[in-house]
């Protein structure tokens, strides 16, 4: 029997501990050998708020998809926000599973890609919406920018807004404990753009666009103070995502499905020159 108001917190809420229970037996057992360190990649995109009226919209939209995902793991329990809302469908941490939470992060791993403008609805939140499910509980409405590149996902992407994600994490989790700096990583960041062949995938240049404009953003946050340590760009190659399948192409190299062959494309010619380069063949603003 589904229940759309309580099990997507249910499922979130034992990933959270099966990542505490992880990390601490890490700790305890390989990080003396390995000399290594553990944490856990969360997605987040940024909110704007659509009108000065939004903040709070923005707010909690940031809260309801990064917050809820990572509050745990610095302050022991979810978003205040969240427990506002959602009251006894928010499962509850005992004080031991707290004790293994706080502390279980040594970075933070982002998996970052789109932007959105965030509003109050026009409907109120109604008693029945808590049977709707995250979404509704959320309660955001979002939109976008007419001068922001939507990709063949139909996500609009902004590099700037990688930036002001960056500060907000920093100002959440980082700002608040002075005494323990934890980096960022960023995971995941990329774009899928319509390339039916191979031809139109060598000449990629809304990708390049995309990591010019990423790379430029995560510079300046790195100049604002903002722990950033790494990045990842997805993907390497084109593969299977998800319920796309092979429709949708995020690759710096293209990949004919038929004959495996891998092509790099100018987006990845690119990238390699800034990575030689030091980033020295970004333009800044």
């Amino acid at each position: 029997n589904d229940n759309p108001s309580i099990d997507v917190y249910l499922a979130a809420h034992h990933l959270i501990l099966a990542h505490a229970r992880a990390a601490k037996i890490y700790h305890k057992k390989y990080a003396p050998i390995q000399n290594g360190i553990i944490g856990i990649s969360n997605c987040g995109d940024f909110r704007y708020p659509k009108t000065p009226s939004d903040v709070q919209a923005a707010e909690r939209a940031m809260v309801f998809q990064y917050a809820w995902m990572t509050d745990p793991f610095f302050f022991g329990d979810y978003p205040a926000e969240m427990k506002d809302i959602l009251k006894d469908r928010l499962p509850k941490f005992t004080p031991e599973q707290r004790d293994e939470l706080v502390g279980s992060c040594d970075f933070m791993g982002l998996n970052h890609y789109s932007s959105l403008y965030a509003q109050e609805p026009e409907e109120p939140r109604t008693p029945e919406s808590e049977y709707e499910g995250y979404w509704a509980d959320m309660h955001v409405t979002f939109s976008s920018d007419p001068h922001w590149h939507k990709n063949y996902m139909g996500w609009s992407t902004n590099p700037d807004g990688c930036r002001e994600l960056l500060l907000w994490i920093t100002n959440r989790y980082n700002n608040q404990n002075a005494d323990k700096i934890t980096p960022i990583y960023i995971t995941e960041n990329g774009t899928s753009e319509k390339e039916p062949d191979l031809a139109t995938a060598l000449r990629d240049e809304w990708r390049r666009r995309f990591f010019e404009g990423t790379l430029r953003a995560c510079a300046e946050a790195i100049e604002m103070g903002i722990p950033l340590e790494g990045y990842f760009a997805w993907s390497l190659m084109d593969n299977f995502e998800w319920s796309f399948g092979y429709t949708k192409r995020f690759g710096l190299c293209y990949v004919d499905f038929e004959t495996l062959e891998r092509t790099p494309k100018s987006s990845a010619l690119w990238y390699s020159e800034a990575i030689e380069a030091g980033g020295t063949n970004i333009v800044r603003r």
